[in-house]
């Protein structure tokens, strides 16, 4: 037998908010990383630090590499629970169905 109706859509309605959160996070992740990339500098504006500038560069190409990653990963997780309320929707669909064919 389906869930019931309301209880399904309380679940499938609060994975799809869930998602819209990973979206935002995604997004901020996104914004995080071009700032990230700001933070290189050349010799120039290193002045009397500029021996550092390489492992400053390395760090903040690191940095972005992960912020990158991570807006990747939370669009991903994203999906995945938009993909689990349709799937849960559909198999309780299917489930009515069968159930009203009998009578």
């Amino acid at each position: 037998m389906g869930a019931d109706a309301e209880k399904l859509e309380v679940a499938t309605g609060s994975l799809r908010n869930d998602a819209a959160l990973w979206e935002g996070k995604a997004t901020d992740m996104s914004g995080l990383k071009a700032k990230i990339e700001t933070l290189t500098f050349t010799h120039l504006e290193a002045g009397l630090f500029f021996t550092i500038t390489g492992a400053n560069d390395k760090l903040v190409n690191d940095l972005a590499s992960r912020a990158g990653e991570a807006s990747q990963r939370f669009t991903e997780v994203a999906g995945v629970l938009r993909t689990c309320a349709d799937t849960y929707e559909a198999e309780d669909a299917a489930g009515k169905h069968r159930i009203d064919n009998v009578w």
